[in-house]
């Protein structure tokens, strides 16, 4: 009583509005996608009524959209559909049966008992475990519930919204429930982390768990526990309801600390019957009496609308030849897919064989991802299983982006060279009047510059999209055990240090692909030193401080020089790849928030960890500069000692440069990892439509790009203004290209690469045959052939046996060439049968019913 009357205390402080424990949140929804939000925050703000009446409506509308779908689109209720039968299903109720045991007392039966009655008896309180065999009704069970409880939570504003999650999700042993929740909350409706955390808190929702049965075998108990430790009075008082298969659920040593079980029972022959004769199938009823197999089949829900379905493709004589459960299983399955993809459709419809090999790859990688529903946009390069097309992909992939950013920088970097080589500090006046006059009589310097940035990136990209493809799995994965040893790195992430230790590769194949002029300069010094002396005069002038330094320099330095110059030019490349990384991320909402706490926060940890690493790479450099002064530069009459403590002075002066600079590059990438991810983009998991995170994260970086365009146009207008630039037409194409391509640029970096990343993967995996060219047609069609179940964005299998069927026959072909399922319409001609006078089947002589439509015979007088 006490629990009772503190929840109700906490509900009617919400509904009265002191509601001060929450942290509001900016919850994006509909068509809303940019928002710029700058405004205080601390971990305490209250969040008004209004916010949070607007939050908990549109969750409604979300799990209310989801509940009607899949109740809609279920078999039972597209049995009329298909059959083309002018009946109401909702008028139709599967009878249900099913024992429920409380506590210590003994099993009850029931009748045809409202779900909700069970749920709401004082001695259960909404803590229920639905329990029955595979196809039973139990996931249907729940979505009944799910459409009481929501009907409840709209009338009265201090009902806990009911909730549906998958636990087929859960994916980390270690992870406990409640945080998973919040995760599922993000990941599946949309609502922002630090806000679902409150309302898991505050107990405003009835979480509906279903799928324990298809974890891992090995993981369901640990799953169990957590459960447990979830429900345990600190943490929660409210409602909850879990779905497991019987089977499963009874090998467990630790059983869930839920009131009650509810037990659903298969059907009997008397409510088979009257099944068939409610949905006007009764002639089938005499063929699944006379056979003991099929009739115990027709016990579960699912299989008596499979049956009911695909009637015409069942062949009595062929089932009888099966020898195993399975087997038969399957036959009804293949029988089930001819059906529906016999069934009238407005377009052209895929071959079969590429259905089948379509829907197995779909079925297959969701038992491999453990998840129960898909979406287009959430496919990943994981995806790719055969090492070739790994390679593949990241040869295409890099190579396209490689072209891209550094042809735009590449052209910048030009125009920017060229307009700051008129100063008149660094070149001489006939330098800048050949400048000028390059500048305003040849247009070709700009494609050029374009193209080079293009051919040096294809080929960086393409490099570096080999040798990730090869060992990138395997960088990753040792990555990810040192980042455990080594927590400051977590925040570089395993991406960032793969794509250097890349760069470093390829860094180190540019200086080996240039050892043959490095060993030219170094014996033949002293002539290679007065041709670059030459060349560099004539560009800057006699006495030009370029020139003085030239001078001065030796073989070492310039070497050095060399070296430094070819490991960063793999380095760069290599660390813009790192922070792009291979992972695709929708950037479906741009939002720019500032809050003052976490941003000093972060900005703390970010200097903190970056500090570490400088002082590390600060020490080994300063050891490294004293080895090498020791090597290379001491004469035969130096003073030992002398050499030894300037060079320590030199070596402290470089440590601590490196140690200053290294937080300070650290904090510019951590600025840059945040803007490649999106300007802290979040998904709007509410999807409407297939793919929309792709299409939406496209759209927006044509956004980004048209922003960024209209900025830059204005400072370099403003720069020109300043710096008296005669405005002509080299001065405007070069202004215009500037601002194109930093436009393209940054909505590249910031929105298009994932765009980019799901093209190339789609192509890849089309080309193999595991997807079609326009998946979501295919999906959609596959949704009216009743595979599948379609809600807003996301598709999910009819059923999890349906889902294991096609996997099965994917593990079996693996990718092969795809086999139709063969159409047996019918059994061999049968010799001196019996026709039937329903539909012409010719009959053996024995039947009395006919195995095609279950018609009764009429046998002839002998």
């Amino acid at each position: 009583m006490t629990k009772n009357n503190e929840s109700e205390n906490r509900r009617s402080n919400i509904e009265e509005g002191n509601y001060n424990e929450r942290i509001e949140g900016n919850y994006v929804q509909g068509n809303r996608n940019f928002i710029f939000n700058f405004r205080r925050e601390g971990n305490s703000e209250a969040l008004t009524p209004a916010k949070h009446s607007q939050i908990r409506q549109t969750l409604l509308k979300q799990v209310n959209l989801e509940v009607e779908s899949r109740i809609n689109s279920s078999l039972h209720n597209r049995v009329y559909i298909v059959l083309d039968v002018e009946q109401n299903p909702e008028q139709i109720e599967l009878p249900w049966s099913s024992e429920i045991k409380v506590g210590d007392q003994p099993k009850i039966r029931l009748d045809n008992t409202n779900i909700i009655n069970v749920f709401e008896q004082s001695d259960i309180a909404g803590r229920l475990l639905i329990l029955g065999q595979p196809g039973s009704g139990k996931t249907t069970m729940l979505l009944k519930l799910a459409e009481e409880l929501l009907k409840r939570a709209k009338d009265n504003s201090t009902h806990p919204v009911p909730v549906l999650f998958s636990l087929s999700s859960w994916k980390n042993d270690n992870q406990n429930i409640k945080d998973w929740l919040v995760d599922q909350l993000k990941d599946k409706y949309g609502l922002r982390k630090d806000i679902g955390k409150q309302w898991i808190n505050n107990q405003e929702i009835i979480p509906l768990l279903d799928g324990l049965d298809e974890l891992v075998a090995e993981r369901q108990e640990k799953c169990v526990l957590k459960i447990n430790d979830f429900l345990h009075p600190s943490n929660w008082t409210n409602p909850l309801v879990v779905c497991s298969r019987i089977q499963e659920y009874q090998r467990y040593k630790t059983l869930l600390q839920l009131n009650s079980s509810l037990e659903l029972y298969a059907f009997s022959p008397q409510q088979v019957e009257q099944y068939l004769q409610n949905t006007e199938n009764i002639k089938l009823w005499d063929s699944i009496s006379h056979d003991a197999d099929l009739s115990e089949l027709a016990k579960t829900p699912l299989i008596l609308n499979i049956i009911v379905l695909s009637a015409q493709e069942i062949s009595i004589q062929t089932w009888q030849q099966f020898k195993s459960s399975k087997e038969r299983l399957s036959y009804l399955f293949n029988a089930y897919i001819r059906r529906m993809l016999k069934r009238p459709y407005k377009d052209k419809q895929p071959k079969q064989e590429n259905n089948q090999r379509w829907l197995s790859w779909m079925a297959y990688r969701l038992i491999e991802e453990r998840n129960t529903e898909f979406l287009i946009e959430k496919m990943q390069p994981d995806y790719l299983k055969n090492r070739g097309q790994k390679i593949i992909y990241n040869l295409i992939l890099w190579g396209v982006i490689g072209a891209l950013i550094f042809g735009l920088i590449n052209l910048i970097m030009s125009i920017f060279g060229l307009y700051s080589a008129l100063d008149p500090k660094m070149f001489s006046k006939e330098t800048i009047s050949k400048i000028n006059l390059y500048l305003y009589n040849n247009y070709r310097w700009r494609i050029s510059s374009l193209i080079d940035g293009l051919i040096y990136g294809l080929i960086y990209g393409l490099i570096y999209g080999l040798i990730y493809g090869l060992i990138g799995d395997y960088l990753e994965e040792q990555i990810e055990k040192i980042i455990i040893l080594i927590n400051s790195l977590k925040i570089v992430g395993k991406t960032t240090i793969s794509g250097l230790i890349v760069g470093l590769i390829i860094g180190l194949g540019f200086v080996l692909s240039d050892g043959q002029e490095y060993w030219q300069i170094l014996t033949n010094w002293d002539n290679y030193h007065q041709e670059q002396l030459r060349y560099y005069k004539q560009l800057y002038g006699q006495n030009s401080d370029m020139i003085k330094g030239l001078s001065s320099l030796n073989v070492t330095s310039l070497l050095g020089i060399y070296l430094i110059s070819e490991l960063i030019a793999g380095l760069i490349p290599g660390l813009f790849f790192g922070l792009i990384g291979n992972k695709i991320q929708t950037v479906e909402t741009l939002k720019l928030k500032f809050y003052p706490k976490k941003f000093l926060n972060w900005l703390k940890n970010v200097l903190k960890n970056w500090a570490i690493l400088g002082l590390i790479l600060g020490l080994i450099f300063g050891i490294f500069y004293i080895i090498y002064k020791l090597i290379l530069e001491i004469k035969k009459d130096d003073i030992i000692f002398n050499v030894i403590g300037n060079e320590i002075k030199n070596a402290l002066e470089i440590a601590i440069a490196i140690t200053i600079w290294i937080p300070i590059l650290g904090l510019f990438l951590s600025v840059i990892s945040k803007l490649f991810s999106g300007i802290d983009g979040l998904e709007i998991e509410n999807k409407t439509f297939p793919n929309q995170g792709i299409w939406q994260s496209a759209i927006n970086a044509i956004f980004v790009s048209a922003v960024t365009f209209l900025v830059i146009c204005l400072i370099t207008f403003g720069f020109q203004i300043r710096l008296k630039y005669k405005i002509n037409g080299p001065v405007l194409i070069d202004s215009l290209s500037l601002e194109i391509a930093f436009g393209i640029l940054i909505g590249i970096l910031t929105c298009g690469i994932p765009a980019i990343k799901h093209f190339i993967l789609r192509v890849i995996l089309w080309s193999s045959g595991s997807i079609p060219w326009n998946y979501a047609k295919f999906l959609n069609y596959c949704t009216d052939r009743l595979f599948l179940q379609r809600v807003g964005g996301s598709y999910r299998f009819m059923h999890d046996l349906l889902r294991q069927h096609f996997a099965k026959s994917y593990t079996q072909i693996s990718l092969a060439p795809v086999q139709a399922i063969p159409v047996e319409t019918s059994p061999p001609p049968v010799q001196n049968g019996i026709v039937c006078t329903n539909c012409g089947h010719n009959n053996l002589v024995s039947s009395n019913f006919c195995i095609k439509c279950g018609t009764q015979l009429t046998k002839p007088h002998i």
